[in-house]
């Protein structure tokens, strides 16, 4: 029964009347991107495309509080909105378009729409759960087709600009860090070391952790001039700690808890990065850092590293039915590309 209101508050809420708009005459652009750090990261490169191609549109962008600290400092955003019911009030009737590029469904997402009242409303393929489909709603009669796998996000997160018709730019990604933020994140490394940072957990992903301590043992007799720094926050503290003390990476250190501008910060001031598929990967991108990267075979086209100075490594990943899978890789062939990396640095 509840499901059957719900849905039909969203077919009241999702079809106003809706005319047609020419994004070309827009003068003003709000945009929410996917939820993730490395989504917004990614999705940086198509904010900046769109203002050197439109430099007289203003660049609104809403996000949750975790991911906004992406847009931070971000000389081609004109304003930063936190993704509330009381900032969509005030942007009410200022944005000619928002480009939504959440991937649910429901009938918060309506109320929003109807709140800022834009003048066109962009968006991918969408889920809901409240047997209804995009085609029954008039704010997504023109939403983006769903990619059939083989597209970089790089490109996905571009085609939401499609009408634009923007002009293809360099291809990178656009973070930002305060030089005080920076200077503390130096100042944590040990001097005259190489800096190193190793991320092995993921939100929903594990290297496997008898074969790093291996693995980093093993370079460390080599390379001892390594500092060896492992990031975490509130969810991977006891991880971490026990993979430190209790499993004995020689002469490796926990980072200080970091917090999202101050993760930023680490990965900007490191040398390289050993990491599993996650944010830290796209950071890592975004400064153009020597890189090692642990990605699953199926993820690899669409979420690999861009720039030129990284080595990605095949997993298999293996289900352990908790919401998160473990990544088992080749040591051999890890430890010779990140020793041949370090020679790099």
């Amino acid at each position: 029964m509840l499901n059957g209101v719900i849905k039909r508050v969203m077919l009241m809420l999702g079809n106003p009347r809706v005319e047609d708009f020419d994004v070309k005459n827009a003068k003003s652009v709000l945009i929410r991107s996917w939820s993730g750090i490395g989504d917004s990261i990614v999705m940086s490169s198509a904010i900046r495309e769109l203002k050197k191609n439109r430099p007289d549109i203003k660049i609104y962008v809403t996000q949750r509080s975790r991911s906004r600290d992406v847009y931070k400092n971000n000389p081609y955003i004109d304003k930063l909105y936190p993704y509330t019911f009381y900032h969509f009030l005030k942007l009410r009737n200022k944005a000619d378009v928002y480009i939504d590029a959440r991937d649910h469904m429901n009938a918060g997402n309506f109320l929003f729409y109807r709140v800022l009242n834009p003048k066109k409303v962009i968006t991918g393929p969408r889920y809901s759960k409240y047997d209804v489909k995009m085609d029954d709603f008039s704010y997504y009669k023109d939403y983006k087709p769903a990619d059939n796998g083989n597209k970089h996000v790089y490109d996905i997160m571009l085609d939401y600009f499609s009408e634009f018709n923007l002009k293809s730019g360099e291809r990178k990604y656009d973070l930002y860090v305060s030089e005080k933020d920076l200077q503390t994140a130096l100042a944590f490394w040990k001097k005259d070391k190489k800096r190193v940072l190793l991320n092995i957990f993921g939100s929903t992903k594990i290297l496997d952790i008898p074969t790093v301590i291996s693995l980093i043992n093993n370079i460390q007799r080599d390379f001892n001039n390594l500092d060896i720094v492992i990031p975490f926050d509130g969810k991977t503290k006891e991880r971490s700690l026990t993979l430190c003390g209790e499993n004995g990476i020689s002469n490796a250190r926990l980072s200080y808890k970091t917090t999202v501008k101050e993760l930023f910060a680490l990965v900007k001031s490191s040398e390289m990065i050993i990491s599993v598929d996650t944010g830290i990967v796209h950071i890592g991108s975004a400064f153009d850092k020597h890189m090692i990267a642990f990605y699953e075979k199926n993820i690899f086209a669409a979420w690999a590293p861009i720039g030129k100075n990284h080595d990605v490594i095949l997993c298999k990943a293996n289900d352990m039915g908790n919401g998160s899978a473990h990544y088992a890789f080749d040591a051999e062939q890890a430890e010779a590309v990140i020793r041949n990396r370090l020679c790099k640095i």
